[in-house]
């Protein structure tokens, strides 16, 4: 067992229970890995479990569906691999995100290495778990400024390439992999260039129409925002990025909208009136969609968490209660994916 597979099932072991949110949790919490703020501050956070589902490949997609979103899974050790996926599944957890890297994938035009994806959909499918896929980091030969730093989080040049590649992705994986999102909290300049729903309106006309040719059944989740205020040059809102993405005419290209509702230290419920919180983001996102005609549209939290760094687990316990309880009284709402299933920084 590798250093990091010796940390899952440790300290945080029943924390969650206590919340009374959690009826399949046998034994265990997890810690999550680290996620950066628009300030570039790294924090840790504890993933909460989910209730007892029937094990399918598809989706729940049920506001009182907690899922995992662990990136790392791409990659990893096979043993490591199955040793996180058998805690999630022994946790009730039913549905999983993981990356999908384009660059790694498909390093030169024509070429396509599948075999790690092959590993990840091989060991979530033998579990019955649903599968989220996270299309991002566009490859160097592919991106619209293929010598600069931000190569992996830069549009391509050519949308024909992206369509290529999701063509290729979704039709390998039909039935498997339950749903595609595009890129990754896109109001963020580190995470996604130019940042622009007009750029991001491109990108989701692009793949919608050959993953659903290839895959009528696979859902693809657009938006990917996060919260944070209006830095010039670096973020914008969530509801900016929808609105020049729904302007674009991107309406019906996505089947739902992604958002990560991080903002640590505060308790969501408390935000609703209070201008760039996460919650008073949450619902601005939710006004936007239904003044475009997008109100049937759920929006999924695809990313969450709290730190437990510096002995604030209980302070933790009730910030991700409280999202979870908020979150649930909204009926617009879908599954809730807590980031992530090992703290590689502990």
């Amino acid at each position: 067992m590798s250093e990091h597979a010796a940390r899952r099932d440790t300290a945080l072991r029943m924390r969650l229970a206590a919340v009374g949110l959690a009826v399949a949790l046998p034994c265990s919490a997890v810690t999550v890995a680290s996620h950066v703020s628009a300030a570039g501050a790294q924090a840790t956070a504890t993933k909460v479990v989910t209730a007892n589902y029937e094990l399918t490949a598809a989706i729940n997609e049920a506001n009182t569906n907690i899922a995992i979103s662990d990136y790392s899974l791409y990659g990893e050790s096979l043993e490591d691999m199955n040793k996180e996926l058998d805690l999630m599944q022994s946790m009730g957890v039913t549905d999983v995100r993981v990356s999908i890297p384009w660059d790694d994938i498909q390093k030169s035009a024509g070429t396509f290495d599948w075999s790690k994806l092959d590993t990840v959909v091989d060991a979530v499918e033998a579990r019955g778990m649903g599968f989220l896929g996270i299309v991002h980091q566009t490859p160097k030969w592919a991106s619209a400024s293929p010598y600069s730093i931000f190569s992996a989080a830069t549009v391509p040049k050519d949308m024909n390439t992206l369509a290529t590649f999701a063509s290729a992705l979704a039709t390998r994986y039909a039935g498997r992999i339950a749903g595609y999102e595009m890129y990754n909290e896109t109001n963020f300049g580190l995470s996604f260039r130019p940042t622009n729903g007009t750029a991001y309106a491109a990108v989701l006309k692009a793949v919608y129409p050959v993953i659903k040719a290839a895959d009528p059944n696979a859902l693809v989740i657009g938006g990917v925002v996060a919260t944070t205020p209006e830095i010039a040059g670096l973020t914008l809102t969530p509801a900016q990025l929808v609105k020049q993405m729904y302007d674009a005419g991107a309406k019906d290209y996505f089947d739902a909208l992604s958002y990560h509702a991080y903002q640590y230290g505060v308790a969501f419920s408390e935000g609703a009136n209070v201008k760039n919180t996460a919650l008073w983001q949450l619902l601005s996102l939710r006004d936007l969609m239904v003044q475009y005609g997008d109100g049937d549209k759920e929006i999924w939290g695809t990313e969450f968490g709290q730190p437990s760094t510096g002995g604030a687990e209980a302070a933790q316990v009730a910030l991700i209660s409280n999202f979870l309880t908020t979150w649930r009284t909204y009926s617009w709402t879908g599954p809730v994916f807590v980031h992530t299933v090992l703290d590689k920084d502990s």
